[in-house]
């Protein structure tokens, strides 16, 4: 692809991605609050919320090792991670549905940093509403819900939306 036509398609993505934010969600009072929850990670941290995303932008991704290529999804979103950490990001993958055994071997031997909590019995899935996987909750600083970005959605559009809101 010619650099002016990667271009065009880098701004092509981040105009979608600011139009489904301002969809998704056009002022605070329409949002959504977060929902609070406490939850262990594969490692034996507790993440809550609000405390772990206090000042944050936070990604929930909720996924389940259950359907093919859920757990190589992962992978993919440590780009994202890398890229937006360090100014405010929060990504948690929410594995929905499985016990910890179960995941944990369905994570052995695949390289990312970010935690990996658990919902084994998808009490978390749906406070977030969701009812497909996988899905992506993004949740600003003020812990309002602003998208849902699904597997139909492009990954590029998820960064553009990720880095919206960690500006």
């Amino acid at each position: 692809m010619s650099g002016a036509r990667s271009r065009g398609l880098v701004r092509l993505v981040s105009l979608v991605a600011a139009v489904m934010m301002a969809a998704a969600c056009d002022d605070a009072q329409n949002a959504d609050k977060a929902v609070p929850f406490t939850r262990d990670s594969l490692d034996g941290h507790q993440f809550s919320l609000p405390r772990d995303g206090d000042g944050k932008v936070v990604a929930l991704h909720f996924w389940t090792g259950r359907s093919p290529g859920g757990a190589s999804q992962l992978s993919g979103l440590e780009s994202l991670w890398d890229a937006n950490r360090e100014r405010g990001l929060l990504l948690l993958a929410v594995d929905v549905g499985q016990d910890r055994a179960a995941v944990a071997a369905l994570v052995a031997g695949r390289r990312f940093s970010y935690p990996v909590v658990l919902d084994p019995g998808e009490t978390l899935a749906r406070a977030y509403g969701v009812t497909t996987l996988p899905v992506t909750v993004l949740i600003d600083r003020e812990g309002l819900v602003r998208a849902r970005i699904g597997i139909d959605v492009p990954p590029a559009v998820l960064g553009a939306a990720i880095r919206t809101l960690t500006k």
